[in-house]
């Protein structure tokens, strides 16, 4: 995984204006960003490549579910 850092630079015509740390921009449509942004906001883009990202929601939802089914009171269990 990649952390990419980034700040708000402007608000143009529905748009936003996003300036990386080494001066490079990326313009995105402003809908596509949560709401509470604000001209110099703080970003932080996490890089994964596609297969890296599968095997990263997987195990979230792995996690998620026996979460569900056995609750994390295991240890209190184990105790006894």
């Amino acid at each position: 995984m990649y952390t990419l850092t980034a700040t708000i630079d402007r608000f143009e015509k529905g748009k936003v204006v996003i300036r990386f740390e080494d001066g490079q921009e990326l313009v995105l449509a402003k809908r596509q960003l949560p709401d509470s942004i604000n001209e110099g906001s703080c970003l932080t883009f996490e890089l994964y490549r596609q297969a890296d990202h599968e095997i990263r929601k997987e195990s979230v939802a792995r996690y998620l579910l026996q979460e569900i089914l056995e609750p994390h009171d295991r240890n209190e269990k184990n105790q006894t």
